[in-house]
């Protein structure tokens, strides 16, 4: 039996659970820029939030107009009951004029204090809005509450992973894997081992039917015979050359006496 304590915190879990599914299965379906009720150009279009439940279009228009000239409105309601969820989209027909309106953030419409901002979901990639668990946020949330809810999401996911790992284990056979490819590992072993010993035998078996062949003694090899010697032919002396006699001395002419 459970106390009325842990009833209540099983009830407070499975809220939590329910709501984070949904949410998720809302962010898959979140597309801003295929909704047929946007404004055209997101760059001159402003959100405002924290409006009145009981301010309609006109109240919105009639603010917005003090800045300039508005091209088209949107007061966001529910679809089943047609009540407002207190937050618009106002488009104007120029910039100059949308930026006039931005700056008067936290300004007062039917007695509450709005928040005025540029619109984010159709110019950021991967912007969400806040009941998607995205936005800026509020400041002054309660931090120890959104601890026990991330705590009972994250064993929520882990109850998951552990489930989907039993269903899969269930499916596998009875061996691990790990001894499954211990034993592939030595049925390869074996087979080769009995393919070297078969290789073996048929090469001991073809060498016993071959017959044997007489061996052979190698003749010693015949010397070559020696090469033929060539004397180098003498080298001829040059013939002297002929000696010449010296020329004859002429006499000296005959003296005369007086």
């Amino acid at each position: 039996m459970e106390t009325p304590a842990e009833r209540k915190e099983r009830l407070w879990k499975e809220s939590i659970i329910s709501n984070y599914l949904k949410v998720k299965e809302e962010r898959e379906k979140y597309n801003p820029k295929k909704d047929k009720e946007a404004t055209e150009d997101p760059y001159k279009t402003l959100f405002i939030s924290k409006l009145n439940y009981k301010t309609d279009e006109d109240k919105i228009r009639e603010v917005m107009e003090e800045f300039g000239p508005v091209k088209k409105l949107r007061l966001v309601r529910n679809k089943k009951t047609g009540k407002s969820r207190g937050y618009a989209f106002v488009e104007f027909k120029h910039s100059r004029h949308c930026q006039r309106a931005y700056e008067k953030n936290g300004m007062k419409i039917d007695g509450e204090r709005v928040f005025i901002d540029y619109e984010h979901g159709r110019v950021e990639k991967d912007w969400l809005p806040k009941r998607l668990g995205g936005g800026i946020g509020d400041k002054r949330r309660d931090r120890r509450n959104e601890k026990k809810i991330r705590q009972v999401i994250k064993e929520y996911k882990r109850s998951l992973k552990e489930k989907s790992k039993k269903e899969a284990n269930d499916t596998e056979p009875t061996k691990d894997k790990k001894h499954e490819k211990v034993n592939h590992k030595e049925e390869e072993k074996e087979s080769n081992h009995k393919r070297q010993k078969v290789s073996e035998n048929e090469e001991v078996s073809k060498r016993a039917e071959q017959p044997e062949k007489p061996s052979e003694t190698p003749k010693d090899p015949i010397p070559a015979p020696p090469a033929p010697t060539t004397t180098p032919a003498p080298a001829l002396i040059p013939a002297p050359a002929p000696i010449l006699a010296p020329a004859p001395i002429p006499a000296p002419p005959p003296t005369s006496t007086p």
